[in-house]
């Protein structure tokens, strides 16, 4: 079993770095769709796609109009600055809050999936 590779980047702290480099493709899609658009335009934004799976066992309602603005908010602040994002007032996500699913991964490492609001 190997331990998480924790890093600081851009004020973020505690960053799995096995993470963030398996998902440079995804942040990367999410660049290209974000970064010409004007800060008016990025709080309108949804997701280019259609038939979105909902989220399950959630305590709170969401769907894809909060799962951009989820986006949205990785890509202003960044990636798993889930504090400065909760606190972002014009993605409208502070009535949002979810419980903690504590699981463990592949490795059998704790993970936490989890949105509070600040």
């Amino acid at each position: 079993k190997s331990k998480a590779i924790l890093v600081t980047f851009r004020n973020v702290q505690n960053i799995n770095a096995e993470t963030v480099i398996s998902r440079v493709h995804e942040l990367k899609i999410l660049y290209e769709y974000l970064n010409h658009l004007t800060t008016e335009e990025i709080y309108q934004w949804q997701l280019p796609v259609d038939n979105i799976r909902p989220t399950l066992n959630w305590s709170c309602k969401w769907g894809p109009p909060e799962d951009a603005m989820l986006l949205v908010g990785a890509f202003l602040h960044g990636f798993e600055n889930w504090e400065r994002i909760a606190k972002d007032d014009s993605r409208h996500l502070q009535d949002k809050e979810e419980e903690p699913d504590e699981s463990e991964s592949e490795s059998g490492e704790r993970e936490d999936r989890e949105w509070q609001s600040a």
